[in-house]
C-alpha cells in the first residue's frame, strides 16, 4: 500500500505527522537506551560491591544503590511498554553515564567508592537530559520520572562520596599505620572520623 504524501512532500502514515513520529522515536530511544544503562550500572554497582573492598556501610550503600537502578529498569521498561511498537535505533538523544568497567584496584575501598560515585554521578546528570528532553519533546510520562530519578541518583551520589572520607581514613590506618595527625579538634574533612 502506498502512503499519500503529506502537504509538503513528505510521505508519512496517516494521521501521525513526520515531525509527531520524530519527536515519538527521540523519545523512545533515549528511554530505551538508558534502560540498557541502568542495566550497565547494576552490573558495575554488583562488581565493585564484589570487589572484595566493600564491607559494611559501604556494602550496604552500593547494594541499595543496585537496588535503585533495579527499581529504575523497572520504571523505563514500565515506561517503554506503553509507548507506540517500533523498532528502536538505540541513539540516545541524550548523554548516557559513564560506566567505568572497574574500580581502582589500587585504592580498596575509597576506590570502589569513588567508582561508584562517579557512575551515580552520571547517571544523574543523564536523567537531567531525559528531562529536558521530556519538557521539550513533551512527554508526560518522562516529565515524572526523569526528575524523580535524577535525585534518586544525586541522593544516593552524596551518600556513597560520603564513604570516602572513613574509606581513606582506615586505609591509612590498616595498611600503612598513618594516623591522623590532625591538629585541629574539629578537623572540617573528616579524616578523623
Amino acid at each position: 500500500m502506498r502512503v499519500p504524501k503529506a502537504p509538503g512532500g513528505c510521505s508519512t502514515p496517516k494521521g501521525v505527522s513526520m515531525t509527531t513520529n520524530t519527536l515519538h522515536e527521540s523519545v523512545r530511544d533515549s528511554a530505551a537506551a538508558l534502560l540498557g544503562a541502568e542495566r550497565d550500572i547494576e552490573r558495575a554497582l554488583k562488581r565493585y560491591q564484589d570487589s572484595g573492598a566493600a564491607q559494611g556501610a559501604v556494602a550496604e550503600a552500593l547494594q541499595a544503590a543496585g537496588e535503585l537502578a533495579r527499581a529504575h529498569q523497572d520504571a523505563l521498561q514500565a515506561f517503554l511498554s506503553g509507548q507506540r511498537e517500533g523498532a528502536t535505533t538505540g541513539e540516545a538523544r541524550i548523554p548516557l553515564p559513564i560506566i567505568p568497567e572497574a574500580a581502582p584496584a589500587a585504592h580498596g575501598t575509597a576506590g570502589a567508592l569513588q567508582a561508584a560515585q562517579a557512575v551515580l554521578a552520571s547517571a544523574a546528570a543523564s536523567y537531567a537530559g531525559l528531562y529536558a528532553l521530556a519538557l521539550r519533546l513533551y512527554a508526560p510520562p518522562l516529565r515524572k520520572l526523569a526528575p524523580k530519578h535524577l535525585q534518586d541518583y544525586a541522593q544516593a551520589a552524596r551518600s556513597v562520596a560520603g564513604l570516602i572520607p572513613a574509606a581513606v581514613s582506615q586505609a591509612l590506618m590498616e595498611h600503612e599505620n598513618l594516623d591522623c595527625s590532625c591538629i585541629c579538634p574539629m578537623c572540617g574533612i573528616g579524616a578523623c572520623g
